[in-house]
């Protein structure tokens, strides 16, 4: 069913208007009947509509201003014009407006009824164009590359099922065929405080232009191919066809950018390092392998390649179920989900127990799980002021221990004050942003464009995100707050003031001042004038 919401002042004009028609066997519903432009505009902050019927001459808003503003927001939305003045001038407007029909007052069963119809077959096709197949080919085609670029990394990222990997690289003509895969993952050290001083803080602009370093260095090496990762990174997947020393071969050409980036910018750049697979499905293992690698950039320091079997002796093939538990970790943590935490924390370390990993390699990767824990909590903070240090008295403490049990519950321990501490975060910001809204209520109630989006824009958040936390804070809507904000100033200005009442509206943000009289009434019980006198 279409969504359908009627808007006319005139209460008899509106029930003729939802009774002569049923909106079930033409394909609608009648969603919402307002009684005004301003009434639509409140039922359309939280609501979304297919078509709109609206009378054009309303008080407050007209049904111009109405669409113009919804325009705003929604190009999809059919609007049909009502109006009982046959004006050049409303047509030509509702022409710009983009209206499906302008229609003159009176209306018959027929005429609506053929209206509705044409819409209906004109939404239904305009949904039916953007599923078109030759469109979608057509576009196909101009974004091969990207499509390309974006394969490999979702082969990367292991979005790809191993079954589906050839047939989908043959689905876009790529063709990454070799006998020996390896992965690198590059990044700058300490690249907050190098984006700052070097580069106005403009990340994204360094990234790029370490992007084109690997890019002129890989030149050289053809069948290699290049991405660009989050956060900074630069990822290198290595494609060897019969290489006898593939692994060495990557090591050297990652070396080989290493000293270029240092050469050229003088940065310190860490590289990581997977293992070699014989599979193009298992590009997965090896990207994992250089980003676990990364991760040791804090022990073993910046402007060289760690390779991850040479900080962690045993296979990756032997642990990856203990990889799969830290991503469950991760998730729990952005969750907030204490149980399931704690579950894959015991669950990792019973998978390298079961392993038999030995004493000193299992210090090392219980390093790799502390690190984890940490730089996810660190995610989580918006206020990287608050950013979480992790203490290395509380690694060497870890680190020393021989019981493996007491040392997986001081892990489980710790995680659990993290999250306490990322929940208290999450609940501060949200005070910190109503009562900024608050005072930015109190400060601004007399601007005649406060609204929704106005405030959600100073604050630096989305809308919807902010009237529903706003909302679920204050028990109240922000316009249902602004509303009774404003109001309770009016009276203040009525019995302590002697200001007429088309000043007082203009004093607390309303421009019209009939439709202040109006919300006045409406939330008071009164008009100004009668509340005054009492």
């Amino acid at each position: 069913m279409y969504k359908v919401l009627i808007v006319e002042d005139e209460l008899p004009v509106r029930d003729a208007i939802i009774s002569i028609i049923n909106w079930e066997e033409l394909g609608y519903e009648v969603v919402y009947a307002a009684e005004d432009g301003q009434d639509a505009l409140n039922y359309l902050e939280d609501h979304a509509i297919d078509l709109m019927i609206t009378d054009i001459y309303m008080p407050f808003v007209d049904g111009l201003e109405l669409v113009r503003r919804v325009r705003q927001k929604d190009t999809y939305c059919k609007v049909v014009f009502l109006t009982g003045y046959n004006e050049f001038e409303y047509a030509k407007e509702a022409i710009s407006l983009n209206a499906n029909k302008y229609l003159l007052k009176p209306i018959t069963k027929d005429e609506l009824t053929g209206v509705l119809v044409d819409i209906r077959n004109n939404i239904e096709q305009e949904l039916a164009e953007k599923n078109n197949i030759n469109r979608l080919k057509k576009e196909y085609e101009k974004r091969r590359e990207y499509l390309q670029e974006k394969l490999l990394y979702d082969i990367l990222l292991g979005f790809i099922p191993k079954v589906r990997v050839q047939e989908a690289c043959q689905e876009l003509g790529f063709n990454p065929v070799g006998t020996d895969y390896v992965v690198g993952v590059l990044e700058i050290v300490n690249k907050k405080e190098i984006g700052e001083t070097l580069w106005g803080e403009d990340y994204s602009l360094l990234h790029f232009a370490l992007f084109n370093i690997c890019k002129e260095v890989i030149a050289d090496y053809p069948k290699h191919y290049l991405l660009m990762g989050d956060h900074g990174k630069i990822i290198v997947c290595y494609v060897f066809d019969q290489e006898k020393k593939a692994c060495e071969k990557a090591y050297e050409i990652l070396h080989e950018m290493l000293v270029s980036i240092r050469h050229i910018y003088q940065m310190d750049v860490v590289a990581g390092m997977g293992e070699c697979y014989s599979n193009l499905s298992d590009l997965k293992y090896s990207f994992k392998d250089a980003l676990t690698a990364l991760e040791y950039k804090v022990i073993e320091g910046g402007n060289q390649i760690i390779v991850k079997t040479d900080v962690e002796r045993s296979s990756t093939r032997g642990h990856r179920q203990s990889n799969e538990f830290l991503e469950q970790i991760e998730v729990a943590i952005r969750v907030n989900n204490m149980q399931n935490l704690s579950k894959y924390i015991r669950l990792y370390f019973d998978t390298l127990k079961f392993n038999k990993v030995q004493l000193g390699e299992f210090k090392s990767l219980i390093l790799t799980l502390i690190t984890r824990i940490y730089s996810t909590a660190n995610q989580l903070i918006v206020d990287k002021k608050e950013s979480i240090t992790l203490d290395f008295r509380l690694i060497e403490e870890l680190l020393s221990m021989d019981d493996l049990l007491l040392m997986q519950e001081q892990i489980i321990e710790k995680s659990e004050e993290l999250l306490k501490q990322l929940e208290q975060n999450r609940e501060d910001d949200k005070a910190t942003l109503i009562f900024q809204a608050i005072q930015y209520i109190e400060t601004h109630y007399g601007e005649t464009n406060l609204d929704l989006s106005t405030i959600s824009e100073e604050l630096h958040v989305s809308s919807s995100y902010f009237a529903r936390i706003f909302k679920r804070h204050n028990g109240q809507t922000f316009l249902e707050y602004l509303t009774d904000f404003r109001m309770k100033k009016a009276k203040e200005l009525l019995k302590n003031s002697t200001m007429k009442v088309f000043e007082i509206s203009q004093a607390i943000g309303y421009e019209d001042p009939h439709y202040f009289s109006y919300n006045f009434r409406k939330n008071v019980g009164m008009t100004p004038s009668q509340y005054r006198k009492e």
